[in-house]
């Protein structure tokens, strides 16, 4: 495994998913990249063009900030917290929709492996709410490897 891909979106498990992807790569050549996604900022809204009499949908401008650096920062945390490893461990913070983000940095970056977690939501939420993880999967052109919250 050349190169892994590991989501990290400060949740419980994303401290087990750094140890998954290096039990997965553990030659010197491996390169693990930790991954965070920022949704845009949401701007203002600013309602459309409309006739009188007629109330339009607002609709939200999205907002391209820098990568606040509390992100940067947990993250590097986590890489300064993982065990020793012979490959590259780098940190990656990026803003956009989350899946495609993801799905763009594993084409572009030549990913071998998605390591994700799973937050164990029901079908309900998953409907309601959308999945991260569900996304990925459906688009991703290479194994995504989807590992479990702990049990409680």
């Amino acid at each position: 495994m050349k190169t892994i891909l590991v989501t990290v979106d400060f949740s419980d498990v994303s401290s087990r998913l750094i140890d998954v992807a290096q039990e997965l790569a553990s030659s010197p050549e491996s390169r693990i990249m930790l991954l965070h996604v920022r949704e845009f900022d949401q701007g203002e809204f600013m309602p459309e063009f409309a006739v009188p009499g007629y109330v339009p949908m607002p609709v939200v401008i999205p907002v391209k900030t820098p990568p606040k650096a509390e992100e940067i920062e947990r993250l590097q945390r986590l890489k300064d917290g993982a065990k020793p490893f012979p490959g590259k461990l780098e940190t990656v913070v990026l803003e956009g929709p989350t899946v495609g983000t993801i799905l763009e940095v594993g084409k572009t970056r030549n990913v071998d492996l998605i390591v994700m977690g799973s937050h164990g939501h029901g079908a309900v939420y998953n409907l309601l709410v959308g999945s991260v993880t569900e996304g990925v999967m459906k688009g991703a052109q290479c194994p995504v490897l989807v590992v479990p919250s702990e049990a409680k």
